[in-house]
């Protein structure tokens, strides 16, 4: 009497990264006697000997055959192997490869916007979400958080504001290679450094990326000067008032201001 075994994997070609999937495990004794201990060694997807998995199967007697289930889920994306072995007593031992393709969605974004910018002046920033993955992302949201102080002037369409410094979009997915353009006006009015950070995530958390677009805000100070005149005209020897005003429009104090007032000939200032 001599045992034999042969074994093969069936299930999907094609998968999703973390996506469970089901396979079966066939397990054959063609021989004319038992299999005796007989291990099944599996090696999921993408795994290497550290993840190798045992399960005791037992005698396998001579024309039966076992089949095992096996929900197994791929943790890396691109070209995998589910490799599974068995063996038993006797030195007997084969082996069985399924290839696999594992799709990834990926979730990534970019920008572009000013690198300097004057205080109490609008700045416009332009975002960029794309997905360079293999597979479609699930729904996903943006979230533009603005910097202190600064305040919302426009955005794209169908954007809510959520409080008073962030703006969000709810999104459908992406496919493969797709990209989506977004933009946001505001005014920058804290001088110094002032962050924007844009931030996609699928609604089941498992894309993410973010970036932040750093803008320098310079303030500076805006003078104007307005005199007002007296009313109608005034009697020879009479006084007359005149109204000088100093106002700063800018964004920064004005130091050291000097007003200097030149009188025609025949007016004295009093």
């Amino acid at each position: 009497q001599e045992p034999k075994l042969n074994i093969a994997i069936t299930g999907p070609g094609d998968v999703l990264y973390g996506t469970a999937q089901r396979y079966q495990l066939e397990l054959r004794n063609p021989g004319t006697g038992p299999a005796e201990d007989v291990i099944i060694r599996l090696t999921p997807p993408g795994g290497g000997e550290a993840d190798k998995i045992n399960h005791q199967i037992g005698t396998v007697a001579a024309g039966s055959h076992r089949t095992i289930e096996l929900e197994l889920v791929a943790r890396e994306a691109g070209q995998l192997a589910v490799k599974a072995a068995a063996v038993a007593v006797g030195g007997l031992e084969v082996e069985t490869v399924k290839h696999v393709t594992c799709r990834k969605p990926e979730i990534e974004v970019d920008y572009r916007g000013p690198e300097k910018k004057y205080a109490g002046t609008t700045a416009t920033y332009y975002f960029r979400i794309r997905n360079p993955g293999a597979a479609s992302t699930s729904d996903y949201v943006v979230d533009v958080r603005l910097p202190p102080d600064a305040k919302l002037v426009a955005a794209s369409e169908g954007h809510e504001v959520l409080d008073a410094s962030t703006v969000r979009w709810q999104a459908t997915p992406l496919g493969p290679g797709q990209e989506q353009f977004l933009q946001v006006r505001c005014s920058l009015n804290r001088p110094g450094k002032n962050a924007i950070t844009v931030t996609a995530e699928s609604l089941d958390e498992a894309l993410r990326d973010s970036k932040t677009c750093t803008t320098a805000v310079v303030a500076v100070a805006d003078l104007k000067l307005e005199v007002s005149d007296p009313k109608g005209p005034a009697p020879v020897g009479a006084d007359a008032l005149y109204t000088l005003r100093v106002m700063n429009r800018g964004t920064t104090s004005a130091s050291n201001v000097n007003v200097v007032a030149m009188f025609s000939s025949g007016v004295d200032p009093i």
